[in-house]
């Protein structure tokens, strides 16, 4: 078996004229023709030569196809990058799109929160012009109480000054003057103690019992009431009210009706019994809780019948 002077490439054993691989021509000189030497040197050379350019080709070749194989795992490298880039980038945005949907939602709550802001400062207002009104009616009755005790002490002075000198008719005069006044007096005084008594404080305790009757999580709002009473400066009344109210969270089943005549007994013993106070305890006791949302109702109107 022959081979391929040039590339060693194993020849077939039909003869053929040219390497099927590098292209050298094959063909055979005859038998009988003698090569001159010079002629012969010259084709060594020419196969020398062939040898070398072919080593270079195939060396060259090998260098392309590792260049290629190089650049095609580059190329993969890059493909890979490429798809792991893209993924981050899909990944990107859709956490983009998340943090836009939780700022949308943040901006929702503060929105809803300033609203919520909003609605309590205007029902703390309202409550407190409601109490300046209360207290501004209430010192009206104490001025009444205090001008009829004043009229009362020049009317006596006066009748005892009358009776000493002997003025009898004049005496009977003022006497029915002072009845009259005194009768005034009285009617208005009933009229508002009766308005106290039977509307405004009854009013207060339903608003403020039905506001602790719908606390979610009663347990938070003791210790709520507890931060209270150790941060603020409160009546006496009203810290006493406030941990009647606290000790009603214990039953997380109390009803209303219930609530409403222990709050009432309670009030009364705790202030002694007189509307002002009463009135001034069942307020402020609101306006803490309301503050600390630990009651969400709409507030008590010192007007609401």
């Amino acid at each position: 078996m022959t081979h391929c002077p040039v590339c060693q490439t194993e020849l077939p054993a039909a003869q053929v004229d040219s390497c099927p691989t590098c292209g050298w021509d094959l063909t055979p000189y005859p038998i009988t023709f003698q090569l001159p030497d010079e002629f012969l040197r010259k084709e060594q050379a020419k196969l020398a030569w062939a040898k070398q350019t072919w080593t270079l080709a195939i060396q060259e070749a090998a260098l392309r196809q590792s260049q290629q194989e190089e650049c095609q795992q580059e190329r993969s490298q890059l493909q890979l990058q490429i798809s792991q880039l893209q993924f981050q980038l899909e990944s990107i945005h859709e956490q983009v799109l998340t943090i836009e949907s939780q700022l949308e939602q943040v901006k929702s709550e503060k929105e809803q929160f300033q609203s919520q802001l909003f609605e309590a400062q205007s029902q703390l207002k309202k409550s407190n012009k409601e109490h300046l009104q209360m207290e501004s009616e209430l010192k009206q009755l104490e001025a009444v109480r205090s001008q009829l005790q004043e009229q009362l002490d020049f009317v006596l002075s006066k009748l005892q000054q009358l009776v000493k000198e002997g003025y009898s008719s004049d005496v009977k005069i003022l006497l029915s003057n002072l009845e009259e006044r005194l009768e005034s007096m009285e009617t208005r005084w009933k009229q508002m103690s009766r308005k106290v008594s039977t509307s405004w404080i009854p009013n207060l305790i339903s608003k403020l019992a039905e506001g602790v009757v719908h606390i979610p999580d009663k347990s938070v709002a003791k210790i709520q009431i507890d931060d209270v009473l150790q941060s603020k400066e409160l009546t006496p009344y009203t810290s006493s009210f406030l941990k009647k109210i606290q000790s009603t969270l214990d039953n997380q089943n109390i009803e209303i009706d219930n609530l409403k005549d222990y709050l009432g007994q309670s009030l009364a013993e705790i202030a002694n019994h007189n509307p002002t106070t009463q009135v001034d305890a069942l307020l402020e006791t609101h306006r803490e809780l309301k503050f600390k949302d630990i009651i969400n109702d709409g507030g008590p109107s010192l007007y609401d019948a």
